[in-house]
């Protein structure tokens, strides 16, 4: 039986609108190129569609590439991650999100470079957007060919924010799996967590300069499971400021601070929830990461606790209020 150099690992949870679709594109670049030393893991986080069903379908089908498995309970994004890694073989493993794909011959090229390279413990793929909405591609790409890197302070400040999307990295799976990753559980980001970690012991990275994955967007799919966009963000830059402790130039991480607090304000009037009280939990965060900033305190949270979504707000407050200032005088409850 050849080496299994890559595990393609698909977390999914209800993800029967793409994953056939997914797959199949995962299965012709497979078979046209007639690689063996591949293999798709599918960890179904309990979904409640068809998602079952066709999973099992394509690994009855094809029983030597696809393995299916099934959590009982929904164990969350991160704990699924972690669980594609124990169940994988491959030497690296790619987690592609279960509605992307790989783009034209690309998966030729990400076998060419792990198979002459045992002694990467990151690989970034350049990726491009898919605009489901308008069926518009769009994307930031990188033009300057392959590049490696021997440490992480070099690899973080020349990608900035491009290691965000899961289905951009392939990590490699011994690294991953010594790791105790459990204080990311939660957050969504379990796969910045563990490249920040493994890149501070010196592991070599490496970039893919070519177009290698498209990333769906404008996915209410996407929405549905990560919540709200602001808690996100934030989320995202707790994970990063690990990078503190760990042996990062400090500068490193300023990139990113300084980044997330320069769009704070833009982001509280356009990602903001409407809940009061989501508001006053994502405050807790923000004020754990901006407390040092006076403006922080002057402008941003007083913007999130009071007046995101103004008209909104207002008229949900003006109807609270009408309420019970009718139950006050024991007048009829109109609605």
């Amino acid at each position: 039986m050849p080496e299994i150099l890559l595990t393609i690992g698909i977390p999914t949870y209800n993800g029967e609108n793409y994953l056939l679709d997914t797959i199949d594109k995962c299965l012709s670049q497979i078979q046209n190129n007639k690689i063996n030393s591949v293999e798709i893991i599918i960890s179904d986080n309990a979904s409640t569609d068809s998602t079952q069903k066709i999973a099992k379908l394509l690994s009855h089908t094809y029983p030597h590439i696809i393995k299916y498995y099934r959590n009982d309970t929904n164990i969350g994004f991160d704990r699924n991650i972690v669980e594609i890694f124990k169940k994988a073989k491959g030497m690296y493993v790619h987690i592609l999100g279960d509605d992307d794909f790989y783009c034209d011959n690309a998966l030729k090229s990400v076998i060419s470079v792990v198979d002459k390279r045992n002694n990467l413990s990151v690989i970034l793929l350049n990726i491009i957007y898919l605009d489901i909405k308008n069926n518009n591609l769009y994307g930031d790409y990188f033009i300057d060919g392959d590049q490696e890197f021997e440490n992480g302070d070099n690899f973080f400040k020349f990608t900035k924010w491009r290691t965000s999307p899961i289905s951009a990295l392939i990590i490699n799976r011994a690294e991953f799996n010594s790791l105790d990753l459990s204080k990311y559980y939660g957050n969504q980001w379990i796969h910045i967590g563990a490249i920040v970690e493994i890149l501070a012991k010196g592991g070599w990275s490496y970039i893919i300069s070519r177009k290698v994955v498209t990333v769906r967007t404008g996915n209410v799919h996407w929405n549905n499971h990560f919540g709200n966009q602001l808690k996100v963000g934030l989320d995202h830059l707790k994970v990063l400021s690990q990078m503190l402790y760990l042996g990062y130039d400090k500068e490193t991480y300023e990139y990113f601070y300084y980044y997330r607090y320069n769009t704070n304000l833009s982001d509280i009037l356009n990602l903001a929830p409407l809940s009061f009280f989501e508001r006053i939990k994502i405050s807790q965060n923000m004020i754990s990461l901006f407390k040092g900033k006076v403006m922080f305190w002057i402008l941003h949270l007083p913007l999130l606790l009071f007046f995101s979504y103004p008209f909104q707000v207002t008229k949900i407050f003006a109807k609270h209020l009408f309420l019970n200032i009718m139950k006050f005088i024991k007048l009829p409850n109109y609605k």
